[in-house]
């Protein structure tokens, strides 16, 4: 048995895909993935290292903050 991992950027691409898949009679499973952009990663790095840096302020609630 051979796996095959194929990136559909599309859902006109994923019927197609899978219309050729089923004609052919080949078994297949659908997984959903979500991929970030680096950006969004990075920033979530360095919020991470701020957390345990303590670099951090409570969040009191949009109110407070507009009161100050």
């Amino acid at each position: 048995m051979t796996t095959l991992t194929v990136h559909i950027e599309n859902k006109k691409s994923e019927k197609a895909v899978k219309a050729v898949l089923d004609a052919l009679g080949v078994k297949y499973e659908l997984e959903e993935s979500v991929t970030f952009p680096e950006r969004v990663i990075t920033s979530v790095r360095k919020a991470q290292e701020d957390v345990k840096a303590g670099r951090v302020k409570k969040y009191e609630g949009l109110n407070t903050l507009l009161n100050q």
